[in-house]
């Protein structure tokens, strides 16, 4: 890496002056992830050289990328959902709704929009979805 602040002003015909690569912020990118492999997991760093395996297999082996976990942050997890933004939360709450059974989707309308909006919402949604 380069030297913080403004370069000398002596630099002529690439006299002193040395490339530099930033590394990316992301965890999931590659250079972070083999540079934390080196580091902190050799035998799956070595297995990536070996090319036995992919840079992001080694980092799921190694425990350094989770998997298995829904985007939302899990199907119970309330305190995610509610963390996110508005409009994540309206597209999940549309994802999760098509998902579910109808006689769940008609619970759900009883009981939270009905009694906004007026009763027999949810027997007329159980009529059209049949």
């Amino acid at each position: 890496m380069r030297f913080p602040g403004r370069p000398r002003k002596n630099l002529a015909n690439d006299e002193d002056f040395e490339r530099f690569y930033t590394v990316p912020t992301a965890t999931t990118s590659r250079d972070r992830l083999l540079l934390a492999l080196k580091r902190d997991h050799p035998e799956h760093f070595a297995a990536v050289c070996e090319l036995n395996c992919s840079p992001r297999e080694a980092g799921i082996r190694a425990g350094i990328i989770k998997t298995g976990r829904w985007r939302y942050g899990g199907v119970c997890d309330k305190s995610a959902a509610g963390a996110l933004r508005e409009r994540a939360q309206a597209k999940l709450l549309c994802e999760l709704f098509e998902i579910i059974a109808p006689n769940a989707q008609c619970t759900f309308i009883a009981r939270q929009i009905e009694p906004r909006l007026g009763a027999g919402l949810a027997q007329r949604w159980r009529d059209d979805k049949r």
